[in-house]
C-alpha cells in the first residue's frame, strides 16, 4: 500500500520502480487523496490506484486495512519513498523467511537525496532509530517501509489515527527489524515551514491520542514530555553512534531538538483543541 496525500502523478516514479520487480505474489495499491490531472497511467495488472478526493494523508492511511483482502502481509509505503532495483525482491524474500509468531517487520531508511540541513533534521527527528545501516534495538515503530501480518489487522477501515494509537502498540510486541530492504526517504524541508510541519504532525498525534488512548489527555502530556526528554536523548545517542555522524551538517542535533519541541507543542495543542485541518498539511 502506497499512501499519498496528493494525486497519482506524484506516485508515478515509485510505481515505475515497483513495476520492474512486481510478480503474482504481490499486489500494489496506491491510495491517493486527490484526483489525477489526466488519465492515470497503466503500470500493469498488479498495480492499481484508489482515489479518495478530499481526504488527508492521515485519512488515506486509515483505509489500508479495508483493502488488504486475503494477503499474508500488508506493507505500507509513502509517496515520497524511493526504492532501489531489487528492493521488492529483497523484501518478499525476508517476509517468506519470517517466523509465524512475528507480527511486524520494520525496514531501515536512508536520506540520500534530501541533504539540506533542515531536511536532515526532519529526517532524523523521526527516523534516527532506523537510519540505515543501523537499526536500534528493540526496534521502534515507523510509518513506512513496514510490514504487518494481515491476520492481526481488522478487515475494515479505522478512524484516522486509531491504528497508530490502539493497534500499533500490540503489533510491536513481536516486531523485528531488517536492513536488507532500505528505502530512500525523500522529503525536502526548510525553516521555518519545517517547524510548522512538525507542529501539525504533533497536533494530529495529540488529537488522536486524546481520542483513542485510555488515558486521554494525560497521555498527551506524557507523550509531549517524553518526546522532548527521554526520546530526544535516545535519538541524540543513536545519531552519534551512526557511522555517518561526522558527515552531518553542523548543528544537526540542535535542529532536531527544535523540531521535537515543535511536535510536542503541537501535540499539546491538538490534545486540548483538536486536530483542526492540520492533517491536510501532512505529506
Amino acid at each position: 500500500m502506497v499512501c499519498s496525500g496528493e494525486g497519482p502523478e506524484k506516485c508515478y516514479p515509485l510505481a515505475r520502480a515497483l513495476a520492474n520487480d512486481v510478480s503474482r505474489d504481490v499486489r500494489i495499491l496506491i491510495l491517493c487523496a486527490t484526483e489525477a490531472e489526466t488519465e492515470i497511467e497503466d503500470f500493469g495488472e498488479f498495480i492499481e490506484f484508489h482515489l479518495y478526493p478530499g481526504y488527508s494523508a492521515v485519512d488515506v492511511r486509515a483505509e489500508v486495512n479495508a483493502l488488504g483482502g486475503n494477503a499474508q502481509w500488508i506493507v505500507v509505503l509513502e509517496d515520497h519513498n524511493v526504492v532501489s532495483s531489487g528492493w521488492l525482491q529483497a523484501l518478499t524474500a525476508v517476509l517468506r523467511q519470517t517466523p509465524e509468531d512475528t507480527s511486524c517487520v520494520i525496514g531501515s531508511a536512508e536520506n540520500l537525496t534530501s541533504t539540506q540541513k533542515w531536511s536532515w533534521a526532519n529526517f532524523l527527528n523521526v527516523q534516527a532509530f532506523h537510519w540505515h545501516p543501523n537499526l536500534v534495538e528493540p526496534v521502534q515503530p515507523i510509518g513506512f517501509n513496514v510490514a504487518f501480518r494481515r491476520n492481526l489487522l481488522p478487515d475494515r477501515a479505522l478512524n484516522p489515527g486509531q491504528f497508530e494509537v490502539e493497534r500499533a502498540h500490540d503489533l510491536m510486541k513481536n516486531a523485528v527489524g531488517s536492513t536488507v530492504f532500505p528505502i530512500n526517504h525523500v522529503q525536502e524541508r526548510y525553516f521555518p515551514s519545517v517547524a510548522y510541519y512538525n507542529f501539525c504532525n504533533g497536533r494530529v498525534s495529540g488529537a488522536a491520542i486524546r481520542e483513542y488512548h485510555r488515558d486521554g489527555i494525560r497521555h498527551v502530556f506524557r507523550h509531549a514530555i517524553h518526546n522532548v526528554g527521554r526520546r530526544r536523548r535516545e535519538i541524540k545517542k543513536a545519531i552519534r553512534k551512526h557511522p555517518a555522524y561526522r558527515e552531518l551538517p553542523a548543528g544537526t542535533c540542535l535542529r532536531v531538538s527544535v523540531l521535537a519541541f515543535s511536535h510536542s507543542c503541537g501535540a499539546v495543542f491538538g490534545g486540548l483543541i483538536g486536530a483542526g485541518k492540520a492533517a491536510m498539511e501532512l505529506e
